[in-house]
């Protein structure tokens, strides 16, 4: 139908995650297209994270999942970063992906089953405790960005990864 090529104007929300309408029809191609960073694409998928980001909850700290091959966030300038950084000033938000890591590289998700991902994501993130706003109190809610949920692997690592250097926090998850 014509309305599924149009991106969904609320934020979907199961739990404590949202998306923005990756599950709709027409939509992969338009993901695609953010991770291999068109340009066009991520200004799209970032003006409607914008659009419907009056709908998360108070968030302290964002963070971004990292890319299969990535260790940390060094590289800092992958479609996830903008998004991350443009969500977070927008919502008051400290964009700190400098607070994840992971101790081994992965294989990319599209080459191994749902099952093969859970086992290799187990426990491969960390995250710094410690972490202060720039307000100078603790953090008490994070939110991941990732582009896509598919098992739920990484975004579950990250969260057990956070929830055990922040006990009290309350973790929400974001993705296209």
């Amino acid at each position: 139908s014509h309305r599924q090529n149009q991106f969904r104007t609320n934020l979907i929300q199961d739990g404590h995650k949202f998306y923005l309408g990756y599950y709709l029809g027409g939509i992969k191609q338009e993901v695609w297209a953010f991770k291999n960073r068109e340009k066009n694409s991520v200004e799209r998928w970032i003006n409607k994270a914008l659009d419907v980001c009056d709908s998360l909850p108070e968030i302290d700290v964002v963070v971004r999942a990292l890319g299969h091959a990535e260790l940390d966030a060094s590289a800092n300038s992958t479609s996830l970063d903008m998004l991350g950084a443009r969500l977070a000033a927008s919502i008051g938000a400290e964009y700190r992906p400098d607070c994840l890591y992971k101790n081994s590289s992965l294989a990319k998700s599209t080459m191994c089953s749902a099952k093969e991902r859970a086992q290799q994501v187990h426990g491969v993130y960390s995250s710094t405790p410690g972490l202060q706003t720039s307000q100078n109190k603790s953090v008490s809610t994070f939110l991941i960005v990732d582009d896509v949920l598919t098992s739920g692997a990484t975004t579950g690592d990250i969260v057990r990864a956070l929830s055990e250097s922040y006990p009290k926090a309350r973790v929400f998850i974001f993705t296209l």
